[in-house]
């Protein structure tokens, strides 16, 4: 009910906003009947009554005579009425910038809308008292007190915020949970700062007279149950939350780290709608472990107010598939979840079928789980009549389980034998114990490999020394030569280290050298997982080489490195693709986007010397093209561009590689020696490679002019005379043959 009331509070400032600003300005007749004309209008004495009114100076006669002239003449200068057609054509060309518009202040944020603003979003979070919001407001956020009066009156006007309401809803709450009195709720409420009458109001629908619990209060009000537990909330837990918030917007949920902190506290503090908001922010960036899908999924099951017991399932059934496809082709937990999940839904049987069948493909193959999802499924057969075609289809279960190496074989030949006595298959025991012998026999191999798998993980040994122990497990399954058992191994390996790149790419190339003719599209498919479960740059490198879409540009330089190295080389790679593809302009928007993102996330002189890396590679890269005058007119445009920002503006190195580039685009000598001097006499160049912690500023400015004045003599010896290159390439000629002469003498 709060969340309804404050939906509606917003739609109505919301209205009120639209009316103020759709409001047709006054013509200079309404102005003049308004403010002078209009006697009704003018301010009464205290002395004076409404019904004899006095005009101070003027008689009524000359007040009438003088306004009615002055509407007369207002009205000769107003020009006609505008349709909506004239307005839309006078103001489409009209800047909102310049001398002809003049912003009359009439909209600007005061201090009271801030704390109108503020009072909104503590209320998202739990209800609060009007002395809780004053005291947050003033001692906290440091608002006036009479800001914060005005802002909460027109709260309270608005129907946002209600001391009576809140008064209820604790009521309610200390009643259902600790069986507090009437007289008890009250003392409570009266140290929140409630006033007495909003207490009796607020006692009204739950407390009778004499202060007995009325019989009726809590029938079909499933939903205080999913409120009350915000009334208890730390205010210090609240802030950190409101903190998260804020910067993960401002940095467009781009950290991960901060974003399962966020969500870790907002299913703490039961705040399941912002829970379910934020994990789907999460997963648009990031991928998501076994242990946070299941969470989600276990809290969508807990949240009985988001609909019937049909939806919930039917949205948990989504969840399901995305998690599995995400993150769990190899998770038995998650399987069995979403068959059970389907049983729930009433799923018809061949839908149910093509689950296990899907489950026995997954994580049916696992060594020491994969028994209990045939288990599973051969009570999902035997759950229906029995026949014959339900013993031929369980027979050919435990046939095909036995064939699979795993740690139960042994019980699991036990029960398929108990299971034919009964089924009277006497026959069956044959076949089961051939098909034992094939799987026994794949087991006593896997042993050892098992074995080592879990004596790293029960001792906790490092991800180094697992990560070898699957690799040599891997290495053995492709010398057996069954590529579903390696694609399993491979995924069960990711399960236990999603983050390790190496990994991934070579569980890539194997897909892709399997595939065959569907190689280019299992392999992206892949590799697109790769990069959400851990944005490496090596990873990105090759899924860039498979997909050239602007969107997934996008997706790469939005992508949070640690090293700005491995920024630059994706960087790189973006800029290598779109020259290639002569998007000239795709390429210069990604270079304004890449360095805005560099420089939000590292300091400056680290920023600086990882994209001077990445003006250089761009720069080798554009003039191995045949449009040399289109690459010219695009590397000056990227230079200029770069120019006046900072750090570039004050980087020796990329005033260096300007020139350097200026000059192989084949600029003038005079161009080329104005950038140079340019930057001299500005005399704030500093080397990139100089700490500003450890070098004072003079010494770096100095550092930077000596590398200009460096490059630039090195240039102007390239114009040297002739014939004065001449006789140094004869003397340097005579040195080395006299250098030649001496060394074979000695």
């Amino acid at each position: 009910r709060f969340r309804h009331r404050m939906r509606r509070a917003r739609v109505d400032m919301f209205l009120t906003f639209v009316r103020t600003t759709c409001a047709r300005p006054l013509a200079p007749a309404e102005r003049l009947t308004h403010a002078e004309a209009t006697p009704r209008r003018l301010k009464l004495d205290s002395s004076q009554s409404a019904t004899t009114t006095s005009f101070p100076s003027r008689t009524r006669g000359f007040a009438l005579r003088t306004r009615a002239q002055a509407n007369a003449d207002d009205v000769s200068e107003v020009p006609r009425k505008k349709t909506r057609a004239d307005v839309f054509e006078s103001l489409k060309n009209q800047p909102l910038s310049g001398t002809k518009y003049k912003s009359t202040g009439a909209f600007q944020q005061t201090r009271v809308d801030d704390a109108k603003a503020q009072i909104v979003r503590f209320l998202e979070y739990k209800p609060r008292t009007r002395k809780e919001l004053f005291d947050k407001l003033t001692i906290d956020k440091g608002y006036e007190a009479e800001d914060a009066n005005e802002a909460l009156d027109a709260m309270q006007r608005a129907g946002v915020q209600s001391d009576a309401a809140y008064a209820e809803a604790f009521a309610r709450y200390k009643w259902r949970n600790s069986r507090w009195a009437a007289w008890r709720v009250r003392g409570a409420l009266r140290q929140k700062g409630v006033d007495d009458r909003d207490i009796d109001l607020g006692f009204g629908p739950v407390f009778a007279e004499g202060g007995a619990i009325k019989i009726d209060l809590f029938e079909d009000d499933e939903d205080d149950d999913e409120d009350d537990d915000d009334v208890e909330l730390d205010d210090a837990q609240l802030d950190t939350i409101m903190t998260l918030e804020q910067e993960l917007e401002s940095d467009s949920w781009r950290d991960y780290a901060k974003a399962g902190r966020l969500i870790d506290l907002l299913r703490a503090a039961n705040l399941r709608e912002r829970c379910r908001t934020a994990r789907e922010r999460y997963n648009e960036a990031f991928a998501m472990d076994e242990a946070r899908w299941s969470a989600w999924i276990q809290d969508e099951l807990a949240n009985k107010t988001t609909g019937t017991k049909r939806e919930r399932h039917t949205r948990c059934d989504e969840l399901f598939a995305r998690a599995i496809e995400e993150c769990g082709r190899t998770s038995v937990r998650l399987h069995m979840g979403r068959s059970r999940n389907a049983m729930e839904l009433e799923a018809d049987e061949s839908d149910r079928r093509a689950l296990y069948e899907t489950a026995t493909a997954g994580p049916g193959m696992n060594f020491n789980d994969g028994h209990l999802i045939w288990q599973a499924y051969r009570a999902f057969e035997l759950s229906w009549a029995a026949s014959e075609t339900q013993k031929v289809r369980v027979k050919a279960l435990y046939l095909r389980q036995l064939k699979i190496p795993q740690a139960q074989s042994q019980a699991t030949l036990e029960a398929a034998k108990t299971w034919a006595a009964d089924a009277g298959l006497h026959n069956a025991d044959a076949a089961f114990h051939e098909a034992y012998a094939v799987g026994n026999a794949a087991k006593v191999l896997r042993e050892p490999y098992e074995a080592r798998l879990l004596a790293v993980t029960s001792s906790h040994e490092g991800d180094a020394k697992l990560l070898r122990a699957y690799a040599t497990y891997i290495d053995f399954e492709m010398a057996s030569g069954s590529p579903d058992r390696v694609v399993h191994l491979y995924e069960r390996a990711l399960s236990s280290l999603p983050y390790v790149a190496e990994l991934w790419r070579d569980y890539v190339l194997y897909v892709w050298s399997i595939s065959f003719k569907s190689a280019e599209a299992a392999s992206r498919t892949l590799m697109l997982r790769a990069v959400r479960m851990c944005p490496s740059s090596v990873l990105w490198k090759s899924v860039l080489e498979l997909e050239s879409s602007y969107d997934l540009y996008t997706h790469a330089l939005r992508t949070k490195f640690r090293d700005p190295n491995d920024y630059g080389a994706v960087l790189t790679k973006v800029l290598t693709q779109c020259v290639r593809l002569d998007d000239w302009a795709k390429a210069s928007g990604c270079v304004t986007f890449g360095f805005e993102q560099m420089a939000k996330d590292y300091s400056p002189n680290i920023m600086a010397a990882a994209a001077i890396h990445v003006l250089k590679e761009l720069v080798d890269y554009a003039l191995m093209k045949d449009h040399k005058t289109t690459v010219a007119s695009f590397i000056d445009a990227v230079f200029a561009q770069l120019a006046e920002r900072a750090p570039f503006k004050t980087a020796a190195e990329f005033v260096i590689l300007r020139t350097d580039t200026s000059r192989l685009i084949k600029k003038t000598q005079k161009e080329v020696l104005d950038l140079y001097d340019v930057a001299l006499q500005r005399g704030t160049v500093e080397p990139v490679g100089l700490s500003k912690k450890t070098v004072d500023e003079e010494t770096r400015r100095l550092a930077g002019t000596a590398m200009l004045l460096k490059a630039k003599a090195r240039y102007l010896s390239t114009f040297a005379p002739k014939k004065v290159r001449r006789f140094q390439r004869k003397d340097q000629r005579y040195g080395r043959c006299a250098a030649v002469r001496v060394k074979t003498r000695v």
